[in-house]
């Protein structure tokens, strides 16, 4: 989950990669949402949520860990799908 952004930044710029992993995984969507609701990338992968301040561009270019530990609770879970439903599944 990422802002619309365009070819070179934000969900746009995910939308090829994206394709081709749903391919793989079904369950894969990528969806925009709007800035004031959301300013970090995230990613759920089952009970995780993992977000981070940088670009996935950036994110590939730099060492270390840039993303979060992984956030289980139930209160972030229901906090990001109410950002979800107010999104655009974009893929």
């Amino acid at each position: 989950m990422t802002t619309r952004g365009d070819a070179s930044y934000g969900a746009e710029s995910l939308r090829t990669l994206a394709t081709l992993a749903a391919a793989q995984y079904p369950d894969l969507h990528l969806i925009s949402v709007d800035p004031s609701e959301l300013h970090q990338r995230c990613v759920r992968v089952d009970k995780h949520i993992f977000r981070s301040d940088q670009s996935f561009r950036h994110l590939a270019l730099q060492d270390g860990p840039l993303i979060s530990e992984p956030v289980t609770d139930a209160a972030a879970h229901r906090e990001l799908d109410d950002i979800i439903a107010s999104g655009q599944v974009i893929v």
